[in-house]
């Protein structure tokens, strides 16, 4: 039972480190240019945020 609960667990701990490394980078880089137009103009960080976010989400529609 034991070498089992082992097995799921770097199974799972495999597979939220492969998703990090895929989104991270992204993540990162909304954050950045989202904060960079926030030091412009600090309601431009939200609305770069959201049509970032926006766009991802269209693209990964239209990738199907």
């Amino acid at each position: 039972m034991g070498r089992r609960l082992l097995q799921s667990a770097a199974g799972i701990a495999g597979s939220v480190t492969g998703a990090a490394l895929r989104f991270g980078p992204a993540a990162a880089g909304v954050g950045l240019v989202s904060y960079g137009a926030w030091l412009a103009w600090a309601p431009s960080g939200f609305i770069v945020a959201g049509v970032l976010i926006l766009a991802d989400q269209v693209a990964g529609r239209r990738a199907r």
